[in-house]
């Protein structure tokens, strides 16, 4: 997971600098997913699914993964 989280996090800032924030937000997902699977801060995999949810809220605008990023968030924050 660790390789994974390091290249979610260079190409989650690929997106975010060509303003493609529904890939943004799938990246920061996807790296707050590595987070947690490796047991790491739940602090930093909060802010993952933080930056996902305002992406996808703010310039996305599709509800559908809105609701998708809040419910993982959910989980994470219920399992721990």
């Amino acid at each position: 997971y660790d390789l994974a989280l390091s290249m979610y996090r260079l190409i989650s800032n690929d997106f975010k600098s060509d303003k493609a924030w529904k890939n943004y937000a799938g990246a920061m997902e996807m790296a707050g997913l590595c987070i947690v699977m490796m047991r790491g801060s739940q602090r930093e995999a909060e802010i993952c699914f933080d930056s996902a949810f305002s992406a996808y809220q703010r310039h996305g605008k599709d509800w559908k993964l809105t609701i998708r990023s809040l419910l993982v968030l959910s989980e994470v924050l219920v399992a721990s």
